[in-house]
């Protein structure tokens, strides 16, 4: 059943990022946020949800124990999901307005 439901909302979710391709427009992506641990290993095509579930367990909580807290990842009330999904999405929108108010993105 997640596996259905994860393939469904894929499809929901490339309906959207096409329209925003072929529109020019922005896109604060949560599903890609969601679905990749910061080693960009993706976990979308194994039923991954917003709560870090996957076929085969739950890839945050496997990423959190193996790197440091405090130092990799930072422990926050994250509704619905884990500490690392609420720092990713924190790391996502410093970026996104970050260059919407004119930085190049270069450090």
């Amino acid at each position: 059943m997640v596996v259905m439901l994860a393939v469904n909302l894929n499809t929901r979710n490339e309906q959207i990022r096409k329209y925003v391709r072929d529109n020019r427009k922005i896109l604060y992506d949560f599903v890609d946020i969601e679905s990749y641990n910061p080693d960009n290993v993706s976990f979308l095509n194994q039923g991954a949800n917003d709560k870090c579930e996957y076929k085969d367990g739950n890839w945050c909580i496997e990423w959190q124990n193996s790197h440091t807290r405090g130092v990799d990842w930072y422990q926050t009330d994250t509704a619905h999901s884990q500490p690392l999904i609420g720092n990713l999405k924190a790391y996502g929108a410093w970026y996104l307005w970050s260059r919407l108010g004119g930085w190049n993105g270069s450090y």
